[in-house]
């Protein structure tokens, strides 16, 4: 992420994650995102303290914004993210 102190980006996440329903290509595109963003390993030797801090300030940033929306989206997303691509479009599907 080029600016992961941006103030918008909890914001700017809730509307990503609001399109994880959309055809295959968006939702892919989406989970690909967040994979990125949140499952990317920081640097570890020396341990990049302040880009971790980030990461969790952002996902905890995120979270709090989806709690006052709905965490149907964001409970989808990790769905999506967490098992294979053609059984979440099964389990989100049915």
């Amino acid at each position: 992420m080029e600016c992961p102190q941006f103030e918008k980006i909890p914001e700017i996440c809730v509307k990503m994650i609001r399109r994880v329903n959309d055809e295959d290509g968006i939702r892919k595109l989406v989970m690909e995102v967040f994979q990125n963003m949140w499952f990317t390993p920081v640097r570890v030797e020396p341990l990049d303290q302040a880009a971790l801090l980030q990461k969790v300030s952002n996902i905890t940033g995120v979270v709090a914004s989806c709690e006052k929306v709905g965490l149907d989206f964001f409970e989808q997303l990790l769905l999506s993210v967490s098992l294979p691509l053609s059984l979440s479009h099964f389990t989100l599907q049915s």
